[in-house]
């Protein structure tokens, strides 16, 4: 009777400890897989940051060369002009024996260049607003992006509390 007692007891312990064990890997396992999800979740927000970036620095790239376009015309424009205005004025020194005509061509030479002039500014003043509207937003769109990725974050981390307070996160990864 001792002798089974004794068997019993140690059975007992056998089975106990093959139910720590079970438990230890069961804990194991569960830990290895967080780690897991977890890396690929890093994984992932570090790929949507490289993409967000990326498509920034394109963004940022055509607007620069819009810019670059845009300067290069008005530096033609410019060279283009003053050209034209030194071919009238040589063409005003050729003619210098009729004063009067002389004195008109100069005051519509001075109109035309204060006109050129006023065109450049407004040319000007429009890129300039062009460039701050594609400033604003491309800083808005960029605002955008950084709130749509916190509320997919936050988002995604409810989600995923709600599904290991269920425990669907263990039967998700126990199939």
């Amino acid at each position: 009777m001792e002798k089974k007692k004794k068997e019993d007891y140690l059975e007992r312990q056998r089975i106990l400890e093959e139910h720590k064990k079970e438990k230890e890997e069961e804990e194991k396992k569960k830990l290895k897989d967080k780690h897991r999800n977890e890396k690929a979740k890093d994984n992932h927000r570090r790929l949507v940051k490289e993409q967000n970036e990326k498509r920034e620095e394109e963004k940022r790239n055509i607007i620069l060369a819009k810019i670059n376009e845009n300067d290069k015309k008005v530096e033609m424009t410019k060279n283009k002009l003053e050209v034209q205005r030194m071919e009238k004025a040589e063409e005003l020194l050729m003619k210098r024996e009729d004063r009067e005509e002389t004195v008109n061509r100069i005051a519509r030479m001075n109109e035309y260049n204060k006109e050129k002039l006023m065109e450049r500014i407004e040319m000007n003043n429009e890129r300039s607003k062009r460039v701050q509207l594609e400033k604003e937003a491309l800083l808005e769109t960029r605002h955008k992006l950084k709130k749509e990725a916190g509320l997919q974050k936050e988002k995604v981390m409810k989600e995923f509390e709600k599904m290991k307070k269920k425990g669907k996160f263990d039967v998700m990864f126990n199939r």
